[in-house]
């Protein structure tokens, strides 16, 4: 592979996702920031988690992570609670509410990525869902060579 060729690929990745992100937040998720969205999905997805796990799965610190998390707990979308073990650890779960506006940016999440996708054939979603699936288990493979580094 040529230097010119990876080039094209990081451009293209980090273009589209910025892309992807920028019109995502504009149509869909106006009410939360993109970090409280892949916040809220992830302590749904793997509640009740740390206040440490949800820093690891973001990369940034764990200040940054008090300030998300704080101010998702105020509008109620989070609920700390203790840990059943070890009750000086506070873990977070979502709440009815939480769950719902989750569930309703999730939804038009998908209309506005399927106005998107539609304008590409059958064959190149269908070429681009192999390739993303293809990337996704090398990168899989590497974290579970070199290990997990948000861990460490």
């Amino acid at each position: 592979m040529t230097d010119d060729t990876i080039g094209q690929l990081i451009n293209l990745f980090f273009m589209t996702n910025r892309s992807l992100h920028q019109h995502m937040h504009k149509k869909v998720i106006t009410s939360l920031s993109f970090l409280q969205f892949l916040t809220i999905q992830f302590v749904r997805e793997h509640g009740p988690v740390s206040m440490k796990a949800i820093a690891q799965f973001l990369s940034i610190t764990p200040a940054s992570t008090t300030t998300l998390v704080h101010g998702l707990v105020e509008t109620g979308v989070l609920v700390r609670i203790a840990d059943k073990k070890d009750r000086r650890i506070i873990l977070l779960r979502t709440t009815v509410r939480g769950k719902k506006q989750l569930s309703d940016a999730e939804n038009q999440a998908k209309r506005e990525l399927k106005k998107i996708f539609i304008k590409l054939s059958n064959k190149d979603r269908e070429h681009l869902v192999t390739v993303l699936k293809k990337l996704s288990a090398v990168l899989a493979e590497e974290k579970s060579t070199y290990g997990d580094r948000s861990a460490q």
